[in-house]
């Protein structure tokens, strides 16, 4: 009894200690792609939007400026963000969340633009 006791308090904990993780983004990390015109991160829970930040970066690290995400799933938990023409060249993608346990997780990935024909 005592093992089947201790072993759902352990099954239990390994919930508490779950925190949001990317599922899925577009353009994909690593990939070389034709100029995107939106980028779209999902996850794997439901985020408070207020807290969800995207940021884009060129090779010569200055900032694209970007407007705000759009939650376009319910619940809250996949964001997607028009992109400005984007040239050829590395980008990098830096964005942070806070999911609705109040958990914030960030992390960064980055896409190649292929030369246009």
């Amino acid at each position: 009894m005592r093992f089947l006791l201790c072993l759902g308090l352990l099954v239990l904990s390994q919930f508490g200690l779950a925190h949001t993780k990317l599922l899925s983004q577009s353009p994909a990390a690593k990939a070389t792609v034709n100029a995107p015109t939106q980028l779209t991160l999902s996850f794997n829970e439901a985020l408070e939007p207020a807290f969800c930040h995207i940021h884009l970066f060129n090779a010569q690290q200055k900032e694209i400026p970007l407007a705000k995400p759009v939650f376009v799933s319910e619940p809250a938990n996949t964001l997607s963000i028009p992109l400005p023409p984007l040239a050829a060249g590395e980008y990098l993608v830096k964005w942070s969340v806070v999911s609705q346990d109040g958990h914030r997780v960030k992390s960064s990935y980055s896409f190649t633009v292929k030369p246009r024909d």
